[in-house]
């Protein structure tokens, strides 16, 4: 039986090598485009993470309060926190309408319902009473606005395919 001629194996040698190096190649993009979209969905996640604290703290912050004790948590102290890890996740512009809208609203109306309730407390006048009362109702609706508007703002940030 005749042997293999040497130049045939070293022709399927020189064609198969490319072809491995060509394989190694794709999987390799294929890796990097899966480590892509990992880091995109990380992203996407945290960043949702922030917008759902954010609503949730903004929906605590409105709730009707008499006076506050030690159990109960500070708003705007968990606004705070949630501000910044935002300044990490977001773009400037966000992170500043963030700060205006909801943070301040959430300081403001706390204001109000502090003073709403000294007023009561202090057993001031009930015209005093009722303009207390208006204030808060008035940051009420500011903070309610700004968090209905929340979701304009955060969109182009919480898509999947924009990132």
């Amino acid at each position: 039986m005749p042997t293999p001629d040497p130049h045939w194996t070293a022709f399927v040698s020189a064609f198969f090598a490319p072809l491995v190096a060509l394989g190694a190649a794709y999987i390799a993009i294929q890796n990097l485009r899966t480590a892509k979209h990992k880091i995109k969905i990380d992203l996407f996640e945290k960043r949702l993470k922030v917008f759902e604290r954010l609503s949730e703290v903004a929906d605590l912050a409105t709730e009707f309060r008499e006076f506050a004790d030690e159990e109960t948590p500070d708003p705007y102290l968990m606004y705070v926190d949630i501000a910044k890890e935002a300044r990490w996740l977001f773009d400037q512009k966000t992170v500043d309408w963030m700060n205006e809208n909801i943070g301040r609203g959430i300081q403001s109306f706390m204001e109000a319902q502090e003073q709403s309730n000294l007023a009561a407390f202090q057993g001031a006048s009930s015209e005093k009473q009722d303009e207390a009362r208006e204030r808060v109702r008035e940051r009420r609706k500011q903070l309610n606005l700004a968090q209905h508007n929340m979701l304009d703002v955060f969109t182009p940030h919480l898509q999947l395919h924009k990132l």
